[in-house]
């Protein structure tokens, strides 16, 4: 090639260079051999780079691999009961070599089980507490695992979908005379008429998470009420647990008349989650059974003289399927647990493995030009696990003006069940309206 042949010698210096001056479009073929002394040194890394200025290099053997990068991203897109659906990307991640990159995650939290997956990026449901997330990248001769906290995740139970303190009222034993014709309990307001604590009366409504129905959770609740500030109530995440009455289980009832300071009486009234699509001039009909968080048992209605020929059902994305033919026989189903007819050609009993959620769709397909086409939004026809509530609660005080004289505030928070979905409301200052010896409040 018109270049001198060259040798050189590392000798205890990790680095060294030679230089060749090839002339012509020619190829040079060299063998480099490495020696590392003292012995006991053999197996420590090293790399060997060429560098030549003006030419394309080719080496056919010799440099070292390097490591690549670990880099993960993580978010939780969505609560649903007492579990978080969260994703996980590993797209991020890199190879300083350009070598194709392998992936491991596994996901750990304290009573539940590991989650593994060698996915790049994958979504998944995760039990409410802390998980550890551990992403572990290879290129196929080294790998790097992820830095620890870098990926870990935190899943908090789904807020109460509503809580709303409709009415308020606080009611004090001492101040001026009671006027108000209004109140409903008045006999009792005053402490020459029996009035021996301070305390709060509050109405509204309450609404579990999505895809959580009443039947399912504990009659088990935490209540911490604050009122006036300073507060004045003393009740501290006192707990709560229910009798339940009712044929389903409907009414949850607590009452406390030890005294001292604390609530003492609880009603919810339920009604469990729902949805019910009848729409006028469409011939398939739906309403739920039950939406609980692991399942759904829905009840379906068509009409095939209407609809036309036979179609096809496609509830939430293609998790669950069902094909019916022209004469309103199911031919078949995927993803659901059970169909079940109930009356030949004209209604259906679905039972899904997962809870029908708001942002779900059910969609139509086939012949039948009725429904081809045609989409349904839940969230249109969803209602929520809903019910009405009544707390009282008394403050085991007679605060002299406490009407007239404290700051006007009250706070409420609840955690339902034994996964303590929270909500809470507030009523403030110009909420509460002083009326004689009390503070109402109402919207």
């Amino acid at each position: 090639c018109g270049a001198d042949p060259f040798d050189f010698y590392l000798n205890g210096t990790l680095i060294a260079s030679a230089t060749a001056n090839p002339t012509g479009d020619c190829r040079c073929d060299a063998t480099i051999q490495t020696v590392v002394v003292p012995s006991s040194a053999y197996g420590e890394d090293f790399c060997l780079e060429f560098t030549k200025a003006g030419h394309e290099v080719m080496v056919i053997n010799g440099l070292c691999n390097r490591p690549p990068t670990a880099v993960c991203s993580v978010g939780e897109l969505l609560d649903i009961g007492d579990q978080g659906y969260a994703s996980f990307s590993a797209a991020g991640s890199s190879d300083p070599d350009g070598d194709p990159l392998t992936f491991s995650w596994t996901l750990t939290s304290p009573g539940s089980p590991d989650i593994t997956s060698s996915d790049e990026e994958f979504t998944t449901f995760l039990d409410y507490g802390d998980w550890a997330v551990t992403l572990v990248v290879s290129d196929g001769i080294a790998s790097t695992t992820s830095e620890p906290g870098d990926c870990d995740l935190t899943v908090d139970p789904a807020l109460l979908a509503l809580f709303d303190c409709e009415k308020v009222y606080v009611k004090f034993c001492l101040g001026d005379a009671d006027s108000d014709s209004s109140d409903d309990d008045s006999s009792a307001d005053d402490a020459s008429s029996g009035c021996t604590s301070d305390r709060v009366k509050i109405k509204g409504e309450i609404g579990l998470p999505m895809g959580v129905d009443f039947t399912e959770i504990d009659a088990f609740a935490i209540v911490d009420l604050a009122a006036g500030d300073p507060d004045f109530m003393n009740v501290v995440m006192d707990p709560i647990t229910f009798e339940v009455h009712g044929g389903d289980g409907h009414h949850w009832k607590y009452r406390n008349d030890s005294a001292g300071p604390g609530v003492t009486k609880l009603d919810i009234d339920w009604k469990g989650a729902r949805f019910k699509y009848d729409e006028s001039g469409f011939p398939v009909e739906f309403e739920s059974e039950l939406i609980g968080s692991d399942q759904t048992v829905l009840e379906m209605k068509y009409k095939m003289d209407d609809i036309g020929g036979s179609f096809s059902v496609d509830i939430a994305g293609g998790a669950a399927t069902l094909d019916i033919d022209a004469d309103g026989n199911v031919t078949a189903s995927s993803g659901l647990t059970s169909v079940e007819v109930k009356k030949t050609g004209k209604k259906l009993l679905l039972t899904l493995p997962f809870p029908l959620l708001e942002d779900a769709t059910i969609s139509f397909s086939g012949m039948g030009t009725a429904v081809d086409g045609a989409s349904i939004a839940v969230s249109d026809h969803y209602t929520n696990s809903l019910g009405r509530f009544k707390l009282e609660a008394e403050s085991g005080m007679l605060l002299p003006e406490g009407a007239t004289h404290n700051p006007r505030e009250v706070n409420l928070y609840i955690g339902v069940g034994a996964q303590l979905y929270p909500g809470w409301c507030t009523a403030d200052e110009e909420a509460l309206k002083v009326h004689s010896r009390k503070w109402k409040a109402k919207h």
